[in-house]
């Protein structure tokens, strides 16, 4: 708990509440960090005393969002985010507990800018180009990818829990439209483009799992349909396109009748001028 205050926490500036990072935030984390590798998969404590706590939703997503600048905090946060939306073991205890704090951080991670952050932060990462790109910048990327998939893995409240909204049993529906309008689903495709790279071979595997989350729930049809709602969008725009090019070919051909055309040449010498069908000659 000393370790949680001493994080940080919402402070008034200007009549705003601010979330103001704590003298010792750095090294609180990672004091968090340790105690979290040191819990116990089967009666992880630790884990459940933070989701009591409400840790992600009032210190590390709040601090995510206003330490923006800061790439080392940033990188420490994420890996907290990472070690705390993984999934329980087969044998835990508190499974049901762990649970519930998974459903309340995807409910999170739902809320303002979070998913839009953590898409800037792997953009910034991916667009380095070498020299300037270097293991860490390959290691956030696997942070915030292997993330997004602790997220999409968490489950949905079943609808017969009672207090369950519609909202609350719609949370994968919503993160699959947050990624799409962050552009998340975009920079998975980028990523898995060249399979040659280390980092991608890498992470094959987190890709895959990402993109049995995403399709899981539709349909053959569902995808079929939307294949063929896309094919004829683009049918659309390419008979457009095609109807262009004969009206600008019929413009063309209207002030040229032939291949040949015929110029006035004025000599500045005398100021004569002739006309002239082929200036080659």
């Amino acid at each position: 708990l000393c370790c949680v205050q001493e994080v940080g926490g919402i402070k008034q500036v200007e009549g705003l509440d601010v979330y103001v990072q704590g003298l010792e935030c750095e090294h609180s984390l990672k004091d968090i960090r340790r105690d979290l590798l040191r819990d116990d998969p089967e009666n992880p404590i630790v884990r459940n005393e933070l989701g009591k706590w409400e840790f992600v939703q009032k210190d590390l997503i709040p601090l995510l969002l206003s330490q923006t600048q800061d790439k080392k905090l940033s990188f420490i946060i994420i890996i907290l985010l990472v070690d705390l939306t993984q999934l329980p073991e087969a044998d835990c205890k508190l499974s049901s507990f762990l649970y519930e704090h998974l459903q309340k951080y995807k409910s999170a991670f739902l809320m303002g800018s979070v998913i839009k952050t953590l898409v800037v932060h792997l953009a910034d990462c991916m667009k380095k180009e070498a020299p300037l790109r270097n293991k860490r910048h390959d290691e956030m990327i696997e942070l915030i990818v292997v993330l997004f998939k602790n997220l999409l893995n968490i489950p949905d409240p079943t609808p017969v829990t009672a207090h369950t909204s519609k909202a609350r049993s719609d949370y994968q529906k919503q993160l699959i439209a947050a990624f799409q309008k962050e552009n998340a689903l975009n920079s998975f495709v980028f990523l898995t483009q060249d399979v040659n790279t280390p980092l991608t071979q890498k992470l094959s595997l987190h890709f895959l799992e990402i993109f049995y989350s995403i399709f899981k729930n539709c349909t053959p049809k569902t995808l079929i349909d939307g294949i063929a709602t896309t094919s004829a969008s683009l049918k659309e725009l390419m008979s457009k396109e095609k109807k262009e090019k004969q009206r600008r070919l019929m413009e063309m051909s209207s002030r040229h009748s032939r291949f040949g055309t015929t110029i006035e040449v004025t000599r500045k010498a005398d100021g004569t001028s002739m006309l002239i069908s082929n200036v080659f000659k």
